[in-house]
This record gives structure tokens, sequence and C-alpha cells, in this order.
């Protein structure tokens, strides 16, 4: 009887030991679900070597090598935003801030490149045998091979947005309306700035087409130039019920004689010769325009992409959800149009007209 009392009793003292023991242990915390990496916004995209290459934000950079269907996520060793990518003399050359630069021949393995500065790079283009980049506080950088690149004088501090070739000539535009230009991409004149503070724009762009250099910019200004020297002021953009303008963002030429040129609020110009033009449509903002495959395709806010076979008459395609995100640009290349931006919405199509949303990996 006392070996059963003390049986029981000893095993009333375990148990309540292991209720102890469980009343103080720390209760488990479950693994916190880990949350998806943000979805970095993409800036420009490029076609070579049969693959599309999409760069953006954080030093993001894709590459998609079955026509745009599927995109993965490339090592750049890059944090901060790219800005521009093109493919050019069979390499791509992407860059942005703090002057970073990378180089691939296919697209997948990318190699740190430099050129000594950290202000920043937002346009790049090849011609005349080199590779000629500009960006900020009037920085102009040129490679002949993309690997070696050098600082040259641009006689100017104010930022350049945007670099074009054409007539045998180089052409940078950005801030304060300042234009320089250059034949071989070395030696650098400044052939336009803003009179004074009240006609301060910033181009936006610049693009050659038919003879003619057309750039746009802030409050709807569009200027144009034969030579890349001398330029004239073709219109101030139209003013809203606020009193206000539309900037410009893009333009682009169809072969046959149409400069169209795209920016807030909706606006779209159409015109014959570059120099007189006319209000096509009203409708939600656009950021890039471009012309190919016989037809303007424009892109900009709500996931909506406009398209126009005359740069007069425009055909609105709703291709995703509100609330997703600006469509930053588009490109064609590779038999594909590829538009894309906020948020690392990328969309492709073949004809312009149908798109098909595709995810980033």
């Amino acid at each position: 009887m006392k070996k059963r009392f003390r049986r029981v009793m000893i095993g009333l003292g375990v148990l309540a030991a292991l209720i102890f023991a469980a009343a103080c242990e720390s209760p488990v915390t479950p693994e916190p679900t880990p949350k998806p990496a943000p979805v970095p916004t993409i800036r420009s995209v490029a076609f070579g070597a049969g693959r599309y290459v999409a760069v953006g934000d954080g030093g993001a950079i894709f590459s998609s090598s079955d026509g745009g269907a599927t995109w993965s996520r490339r090592e750049s060793s890059a944090t901060t935003h790219l800005l521009t990518v093109i493919y050019e003399k069979n390499l791509f050359v992407a860059m942005g801030d703090n002057g970073i630069i990378r180089t691939s021949p296919d697209g997948e393995q990318w190699t740190r490149r430099s050129y000594g500065d950290d202000a920043y790079l937002s346009s790049v283009v090849y011609a005349a045998g080199r590779f000629v980049a500009v960006g900020g506080v009037g920085v102009i950088v040129t490679s002949t091979d993309g690997a070696v690149w050098e600082e040259t004088v641009s006689n100017t501090k104010q930022h350049l947005r945007f670099v074009v070739y054409g007539g045998k000539k180089f052409v940078a535009v950005g801030r304060n309306e300042t234009i320089v230009t250059s034949s071989d991409g070395i030696t650098w004149s400044r052939t336009h700035s803003a009179s004074s503070s009240s006609t301060a724009n910033r181009l936006w762009e610049v693009i050659h087409a038919a003879d003619r250099f057309v750039a746009v910019g802030d409050n709807g200004v569009v200027l144009t130039s034969k030579d890349g020297t001398t330029w004239s002021r073709s219109i101030e953009g139209r003013t809203n019920r606020d009193g206000s303008k539309n900037n410009l963002y893009g333009a682009a030429y169809k072969p046959s004689g149409k400069y169209v040129a795209v920016g807030n609020r909706g606006t779209v110009l159409h015109s014959s010769n570059g120099t007189s033009w006319t209000l096509s449509d009203v409708i939600p903002a656009l950021l890039d325009v471009i012309y190919a495959d016989g037809k303007f395709v424009a892109v900009g806010s709500r996931q909506r992409i406009l398209i126009s076979s005359d740069g007069v008459t425009w055909n609105r395609r709703n291709i995703g959800e509100r609330g997703t995100g600006l469509l930053l640009t588009v490109f064609h290349g590779g038999g594909k149009f590829v538009a894309a931006g906020q948020k690392g919405i990328i969309f492709t199509s073949i004809d312009g007209v149908g798109w098909t949303k595709r995810t980033l990996n």
C-alpha cells in the first residue's frame, strides 16, 4: 500500500513538473512568411543576339530568349537605377544613376564598367564608330568598344536628358533648353539655351527625321533645326483651363511624312513638316511613342496603349487594370513590340494591337 501510494505521489509529482515546465516554456514562434521582393520599375528595353533585355530600378536586369514570353533576372552587381539600354556593335550597354555602366555580349553575363565619375547617365547612342552617352551636370562620355569610357568636355553644366545622331552630327538636349552638338562625339558646342528663366524648359527628347532635328519638352515647347546649330521655336503647348501647359515627353516620325509628339494630360500633336502642329486628341497621360511596323504606338497611364496609322486618328487598347502603374517605355525589335513600366509591368505584341501580359521572374 505504501509502495502504491508512493508511485502515485511520484507520478503526480512528475506530472506537476511537466505542467510547470510547459507553462514556463516560451511558445514556439512560427517562421514569418517571407515577403516577395518588390518588382522593380522597368525603364528601357533593347533587343540583340536573339534576346530582349529590360533594365530598371535597383540595378535590375532581365532577359528573354523566347520572344519576350518569359523573363529571367540577371546579376548586375548594381544597386542604383539603370535608366537606359541599347544593343550595338554586338554588345548590350546599360547605364544609369551614379555613373554605373554594365555591358554584355549576350544579355546574361554582365561586366562592370566605369568612366571615373558618378554623374548619372540617361541616354546612349552608337554612331560614327563610337558610343556616346549623356547625363547629369552636362556629363558626356564616349567609348569605341564599350569597355573603356572617357569623359569629354560638353561646354555645359546643365543636365542632359537625351542624345541622338543624324545628319552626320550628334545632338544632345536637356535642362533649360540646353542643346549641344558634335560632329565626332568628342568636341562639343552649345548651340541653344533658354533665353530667360521664363522659358527655361527642360527638353526631354530629340529625334532626327526627314533631314530635320525635332526636340520636345516642358510647356509644350517644340524646337526644330536643319543642321543642329540654328534652332527655331515651333510652338508652345496648348494652354489648359487652369492656365498650365502640357509637357511633351516623346516624339516619333512616320517616313511618309508625319511627326507625332506626345505628353501629359493626353496631349497628342501631329505635324507634316515639324513646324506647324495640330492637336489630335486628349487622353490619359502619354510618356513615350514610337513608329514601327506601319503604325505609331504610344504608352502612358492606366495601362492604355494607343495606336495610329496616320498620327491623327488614334485607337485605345485597354491592356491592364487601373492602379498598377504607368507604362514608361515602348520598344520595337526582333519582330515584337514591348511596353514596360512601373511595378514590373511588361507586355508584348506582334502587331501592336493585341497585347499579352508577361511576368518578370
